[in-house]
This record gives structure tokens, C-alpha cells and sequence, in this order.
């Protein structure tokens, strides 16, 4: 699988996320960890509709090592997919690097991921998105 790299954006000359693939492997701003994302993840147990973004750190076969493992939903629109990444990344990285509990880091990410998506979404689309984070569970 070829690496991939998401480089954390800069305040005011950030860009919005891109993916070429579903699934892939990305390296992101201070994680420490490569970075396996998939956008298109069927449900499971905690994790559906109103989850529809997590993470976790995966232990790499064969060799040992670490990876982090970010999830979209399935029912995400692709549209959005990239804000849920962008979400969950300064989420990781709040835990992972600044040592934010996981509470502390999912209120960065939320404060974070509204000033992204008001960057990157036309204001109609935004109004259809933040309407949307309010069906959500934890938002």
C-alpha cells in the first residue's frame, strides 16, 4: 500500500483534507503513529450512524509497532467524510501527543472541526452540515 501524506493544516493557509482512496495510509501533523483511514465502514458495535467517526491504536502484525485506525461510517455523505477525518485526527493528537484526556480532546476536536468546516463548506452546505451534527450522538 503506498503511503499517503495529510500534513496538518496551518491556521490560515490550511487545506481542506483529500483522499484519492477509501482506505489508505496517511501520516498527519504529531501522531506518532502511521495512520490507517478508512471512509466507508459498515456498522458495529458502537459505531453506526450516530458514531460515525472513531479511532484507535492497533497493534501491527507481523513486526510489532503501532498504528492508528481512523473509521468513517458508511452513512456519512462523502462530502463530509474529510471533516469527520479532520475531527478525529486532532482528537488522536490531543490524546496522543498533548496528553488530553479523551473528554478534553473530543471538546478541542468539536471547537476545531466547526472552524474547519466553516472554512471549507459554502454556507448553504454548512447550515445542511451543522444540522446534521446535531443528529449525532457526543456532538
Amino acid at each position: 500500500m503506498e503511503k499517503q501524506t495529510a500534513e496538518k493544516p496551518k491556521a490560515s493557509s490550511e487545506k481542506r483534507l483529500h483522499f484519492e482512496q477509501d482506505s489508505n495510509w496517511y501520516k498527519y501533523g504529531r501522531i506518532p503513529y502511521k495512520i490507517l483511514i478508512d471512509l466507508n465502514v459498515p456498522s458495529f458495535s458502537g459505531f453506526n450512524e450516530k458514531e460515525p467517526g472513531r479511532f484507535s491504536v492497533t497493534l501491527d502484525m507481523p513486526g510489532g509497532g503501532k498504528s492508528l485506525y481512523i473509521t468513517v461510517h458508511e452513512s456519512v455523505p462523502p462530502k463530509w467524510r474529510d471533516i469527520i477525518v479532520y475531527h478525529e485526527l486532532i482528537e488522536a493528537e490531543a490524546v496522543f501527543v498533548d496528553g488530553l484526556s479523551k473528554k478534553e480532546a473530543h471538546q478541542k476536536a468539536v471547537a476545531e472541526t466547526d472552524r474547519y468546516a466553516r472554512k471549507h463548506l459554502p454556507t448553504d452546505e454548512l447550515d445542511e452540515f451543522l444540522k446534521w451534527l446535531k443528529t449525532l450522538k457526543n456532538y
